[in-house]
């Protein structure tokens, strides 16, 4: 089973040769040069060991949260050809060993990272042995725990017991932090007290094993009695045919019905990217009301003209926080395309053209992200940090910044449709990262479109969502 997953892997890379070699650099190069760039800037940051340690699990629970549907996949051969398996006589705990080692070598992949992390930071070489034990124990804990969580998402859909889903809450909460204090032991050894690196070592350890057994036990419960659930989970239903009704008098029919399909999916949480990005958004809507109620900001020590308005510190935290919010649910687009890339074969038998198809993307990313723009300037007006003359050109400015981030966003929306991974990375270098240009460099924003730029992300969108409809992303 492994050897099939990866020969399937070398394929794919023989047949995007120009995405791995020239399309990724590309993206990752512009993504860190950004980033690194704004930690140059921005002032050194030393959080104590308790908030650090509440960051790494947060970051372990979400890192858990954005695989749940990728987990459930490998669990349970969704839309995949080793469907197959479940009508041949492969045992239960083959199939979930397989799933558990692809599981381990995408986690592993997520430790490279933390390495490269480790020393660029200056807390350790790149092959320092130290830090080997503490990345194995958290790889094991990271890919068990996605495995955990998809039984127990898929379990709780289908049965909705409230035991089974506190035990599961209480065996994440425990993973969260045996995995956050490894990865603060890799990225951050002097944070950690002396003597406790070896005890936390062997704790992890011992978690992974009685982890795994609780996987496999549940796994061999639970999977035959949710499997049809887990077929069945995203299938339509009559808010479809009601939406379709109500989008209709906007969007012309064909555009109008995939749209309502594309929102009951969502609606159905058809991926546990949604809440992921529900759990961004909010995590970004607390932080502007942090930031403007605890009194971080810098001072206004005069009254503002109406130009200068725009460059007020509560200003620019409301517009950057609708950037990062709007390209936050503007990104679910490219896991929608990539879960219907197998079923690409319905549009082309009712008709649907590529332009249709790349419409209906481009106004579910604007539909996604439109309580962004309201939500950040109503945040910032209810507490007070805006001069009353410049509430409604605050919700212009924000209105205007979303609009743009989610264009740009929604019109790559099928450059990498069987990559979400990928498509997500270069949606937010396009859009996020040139949302935040202009909000830094304000008039510059309307350049898109007084110019070609965004005509011609239209033209190539159009172009690439028929390629897709014709050749389903081959």
């Amino acid at each position: 089973m492994i050897g099939a997953s990866v020969r399937e892997q070398a394929r794919w890379a023989g047949q995007h040769l120009y995405t791995l070699l020239i399309l990724s650099p590309l993206v990752l190069g512009i993504s860190y040069a950004t980033l690194s760039r704004l930690a140059e800037e921005s002032p050194a940051w030393q959080p104590s060991l308790r908030l650090s340690l509440l960051l790494a699990a947060g970051f372990v629970c979400s890192l858990v949260g954005l695989s749940l549907s990728r987990a459930s996949t490998e669990l349970y051969h969704l839309r995949t050809p080793e469907s197959i398996l479940d009508a041949l006589p492969v045992g239960l705990a083959t199939q979930l060993h397989a799933a558990l080692l692809k599981r381990i070598m995408r986690t592993a992949l997520f430790g490279l990272l933390l390495l490269v992390v480790r020393a660029l930071t200056g807390a350790g070489g790149f092959f320092d042995a130290r830090a080997l034990p503490p990345l194995a124990c958290l790889v094991l804990i990271v890919a068990l725990s996605q495995l955990n969580a998809a039984l127990n998402w898929i379990h709780w859909g289908h049965t909705r017991q409230g035991a089974a889903a506190a035990g599961a809450v209480l065996t994440s909460m425990v993973s969260a932090m045996s995995a956050g204090a490894l990865l603060l032991l890799i990225v951050r050894p002097g944070v950690m007290p002396q003597g406790l690196t070896r005890w936390l070592i062997i704790i992890g350890a011992a978690w992974a094993c009685a982890l795994y057994l609780l996987t496999r036990t549940l796994h061999a419960r639970w999977r035959a009695a949710d499997i049809e659930y887990a077929k069945r989970l995203q299938a339509g239903g009559r808010l479809s045919a009601f939406g379709a009704q109500v989008l209709t008098r906007r969007f012309e029919r064909a555009v109008a019905v995939q749209l309502a399909r594309d929102l009951q999916l969502t609606l159905r949480a058809f991926s546990s990217a949604v809440y992921v990005a529900l759990f961004i958004f909010a995590l970004l809507l607390a932080a502007l009301l942090t930031v403007l109620v605890t009194g971080w900001l810098p001072a206004v020590t005069r009254e503002p003209g109406w130009f200068e308005a725009t460059w007020l510190p509560a200003v620019m935290a409301a517009k950057i926080a609708c950037v990062l919010m709007s390209a936050a649910c503007s990104i679910l687009v490219a896991v929608l395309v990539a879960y219907q890339l197998p079923h690409f074969w319905l549009e082309r038998a009712t008709g649907a053209t590529g332009r249709q198809m790349w419409q209906t993307k481009l106004w579910y990313t604007r539909v996604m992200s439109l309580l962004a723009p309201l939500l950040a300037w109503f945040v910032t007006v209810a507490t007070g940090a805006v001069p009353f003359f410049y509430m409604l050109p605050l919700l212009a400015e924000c209105v205007w910044l979303w609009w743009l981030v989610s264009t740009l966003i929604g019109a790559l929306s099928f450059e990498t449709p069987d990559r979400p991974e990928l498509a997500m990375v270069l949606m937010l270098s396009s859009g996020a990262v040139f949302g935040l240009f202009v909000t830094i460099f304000w008039p510059i924003g309307f350049v898109p479109f007084a110019t070609n730029v965004i005509r011609g992300l239209t033209e190539r969108g159009e172009q690439r969502a028929r390629f897709c409809l014709l050749t389903e992303g081959d």
